[in-house]
């Protein structure tokens, strides 16, 4: 069977009117308030629906989970009563994960010996705005160099192989080109700074994946996107 996660959500909760006056001989407002009252009734969720993760038209059975990989309690319930009790080997599988999402995701990965295969596809980075904090956020990881990595690390740090991700980029856009047939010198001066950033931000989730022990991670250029930038994907494998 198939696990899907999804970002738990808490309910939304509705104001309180009661300090506005009503005229209660009004039928038509009479009528909205029972309206309104029996929509109270009824629960109120945030959820994505999962209805159509149980057709028949799929060949394993799908799973659907509500849980919040934020929070370090739930992704050690993920690990422990989900992927360390699966009759088999696990894949985790992360497609356009936001921000610190995909760093959870690595972690669960890294923290997993059930799991044997990663297949991650990060999406956007974790905001600048953090850097104005005291203290930014950062992410532990044991065998990683330095400890981890974190906000300051992807904004502010030079790394070692500056050289070596800007070639990466330079492949992509021109992989991009052949795609497209574009060739504007313009678009890909103002592609090449945005695209290393992104290639940053992948290498240093790939290397965070490359920390558990007999793990090897790899970053992998797949023209996905064809005008888009973030055509990098991590693949580890235990």
């Amino acid at each position: 069977a198939v696990d899907v996660l999804f970002r738990s959500h808490n309910d939304a909760g509705s104001k309180d009117d009661r300090g506005k006056c009503e005229d209660t001989n009004n039928p038509e407002l009479s009528e909205n308030r029972n309206g309104a009252r029996e929509k109270a009734k009824r629960p109120q969720t945030q959820h994505l629906p999962t209805s159509h993760l149980y057709s028949s038209i799929h060949p394993i059975p799908i799973r659907p989970r509500r849980a919040n990989i934020r929070k370090g309690r739930e992704l050690r319930q993920i690990s422990q009563y989900c992927i360390e009790q699966a009759p088999g080997p696990v894949v985790i599988l992360g497609i356009h994960l936001c921000k610190a999402l995909s760093v959870h995701t690595v972690r669960l990965f890294v923290n997993t010996t059930k799991a044997s295969r990663l297949y991650l596809k990060p999406c956007c980075l974790p905001g600048r705005r953090d850097l104005a904090k005291k203290h930014p956020p950062f992410w532990t990881f044991d065998r990683m160099e330095g400890g981890g990595f974190g906000v300051e690390t992807l904004y502010c740090q030079d790394i070692t192989d500056k050289n070596e991700s800007l070639t990466e980029v330079a492949e992509a856009t021109e992989e991009t080109e052949h795609l497209t047939g574009a060739h504007d010198k313009e678009e890909n001066r103002n592609t090449k700074p945005r695209g290393f950033l992104f290639s940053k931000w992948v290498k240093l989730l790939r290397d965070a994946a490359d920390t558990a022990p007999s793990v090897t991670a790899e970053i992998h250029h797949l023209p996905v996107q064809i005008r888009g930038l973030q055509n990098q994907f991590i693949v580890a494998t235990r």
